[in-house]
């Protein structure tokens, strides 16, 4: 009986993404809430973002990407339906964010857009700590505390 039961566990830790809240694969729509984004079945395409990736609990959860229906993307990874971890937010001009996500902000990452980029630390989704370098990678300034030097 005891090999039974060791069988049957093994069995459900083995197909849990059959059975579990994974949805791997499959194209979900994000719905913004206070508490970060849950995932649902059904949307408007005009209006919710699409999901594909890992899901716990009806929430983004491990890596995925989130399509907006402005064309922004992020590929990256999440917890509990906030963007948390290593990824990329691109906008459809071009500009991106590359680096660190924490809590649904961005953290430590590098800025680029066509002119040049920024890499340093954001603080509440704020550039804070960093330097700015043009196009060709020549230093034009640095960032202290949220302040411009």
């Amino acid at each position: 009986m005891r090999h039974l039961i060791i069988i049957f566990i093994s069995l459900l830790h083995f197909t849990s993404p059959l059975f579990g809240s994974s949805h791997k694969g499959e194209i979900l729509y994000g719905w913004e809430t206070s508490s970060g984004v849950q995932l649902r079945k059904f949307g408007d395409n005009d209006i919710h973002p699409q999901y594909k990736g890992d899901a716990e609990n009806g929430k983004p959860n491990g890596l995925g990407i989130m399509t907006y229906p402005d064309g922004s993307k992020y590929l990256g990874e999440y917890k509990d339906g906030k963007k948390h971890g290593q990824g990329t937010f691109t906008f459809p001009s071009g500009f991106k964010y590359v680096g660190e996500f924490k809590d649904g902000k961005m953290w430590n990452v590098t800025k680029h857009n066509k002119d040049g980029k920024y890499v340093g630390e954001f603080k509440d989704g704020e550039i804070w700590n960093g330097i700015v370098y043009d196009k060709n990678g020549n230093f034009i300034g640095k960032w202290v505390n949220g302040v411009k030097q």
